[in-house]
């Protein structure tokens, strides 16, 4: 396969090439229970992001599992956001294993962006043909873009799973962009004293939030890594090293965390009633009520440990015995028993 470079200030975009088995078939997924087909979970930041509706997971005859779409897997407002090590003065490196499907024409081919005016790895496909798939390494600073093009052998690089790493090297100023194991391509950025664009574009598998381009790859995983890292640099990493990592083999189902219930209302509303002195009532039906209320609210405070109660049951019975303490307080003749 041959490869070259080039450089420009425009948008651009990175893809690799390789020579793999050709692709299996793509089937419809049938996930197991245990794996997520509505989430994504980055497993260096115990955190899940949702597919919502532009992104599923499909199966491969013999190669697992794969997302399918683009989905944001960043929060830039949460406190883990890995927004800011993607700007600056910071070297970080990305490796993304996806699949390439065969015959595809879609011009641009997000891989992965936190939006066009920060860093971004994509495909670009010429629609004339006259150079086929362009991969591409985007930064962006001082109002200025800087490509990193690398043109790909349509017939190496389409139907084939790839694997590339791409960052910043902040040392060297430096874009760099490698395709399955192979040599390293740089391009050094325009105004390189300002290093990368912050940006507060979510960081996006198979799309840009920006843009609004996506993808029609397949993607097995996704990581980042803080520093330029090589090939051999990443052999042996894990997830303690790993910025981000994500997984379609390894996407386990978001746990239901149920809120933990309150019955400071409930309790408060005993209390009140456990105060009162009976002397001070009349024997009447709405006595006899409140006794019932106070009664179901107390089994729901002695079972709280062992029953399985909900919010709302809760609140009900406080709502309840508040009400009934209040029929109670109204009920009183003031001729005989005095409003306490």
């Amino acid at each position: 396969m041959s490869a070259f470079l080039s450089f420009s200030l425009l948008t651009g975009f990175v893809t690799p090439a390789s020579v793999l088995a050709a692709e299996p078939a793509l089937m419809q997924d049938e996930t197991a229970p245990e794996q997520s087909t509505t989430t994504l979970y980055d497993h260096s930041r115990d955190t899940w992001f949702s597919m919502g509706d532009t992104m599923s997971v499909e199966s491969v005859a013999g190669d697992g599992k794969y997302f399918k779409g683009y989905a944001a897997i960043d929060n830039p407002s949460a406190e883990n956001t890995v927004k800011n090590l993607l700007a600056g003065n910071q070297s970080f490196t990305f490796e993304v294993v996806y699949k390439v499907p065969a015959g595809d024409r879609q011009e641009y081919q997000q891989i992965v962006a936190n939006g066009d005016h920060g860093f971004t790895l994509r495909d670009y496909q010429y629609m004339d043909n006259t150079n086929g798939t362009t991969s591409q390494v985007v930064g962006h600073n001082s109002g200025a873009w800087t490509n990193l093009n690398v043109v790909q052998n349509t017939s190496e690089y389409q139907g084939k799973k790839h694997t590339v790493i791409a960052g910043y090297d902040s040392t060297n100023k430096q874009l760099f962009y490698i395709l399955d194991g192979g040599e390293k391509q740089v391009q050094a950025i325009a105004n390189p004293d300002n290093g990368l664009t912050l940006s507060n574009y979510a960081l996006t598998l198979g799309g840009c939030a920006e843009t609004g381009r996506d993808s029609t790859y397949l993607f097995k995983s996704v990581k980042l890594f803080t520093g330029a890292k090589t090939a051999a640099d990443l052999n042996g990493l894990t997830v303690s090293d790993a910025a981000l990592w994500i997984s379609a083999d390894d996407n386990p189902v978001q746990p239901v965390v149920e809120p933990e219930l309150d019955y400071s209302l409930l309790q408060t509303a005993c209390d009140d009633v456990k105060g009162a002195e009976a002397a001070n009532f009349q024997a009447n039906d709405a006595w006899t009520a409140l006794s019932d209320k106070l009664e179901a609210a107390q089994d729901i405070l002695d079972t709280k440990e062992t029953a399985d109660h909900t919010q709302d049951e809760i609140d009900a019975a406080a709502s309840a015995l508040n009400q009934a303490w209040l029929a109670v307080r109204l009920s009183v003749d003031p001729q005989i028993n005095p409003l306490p």
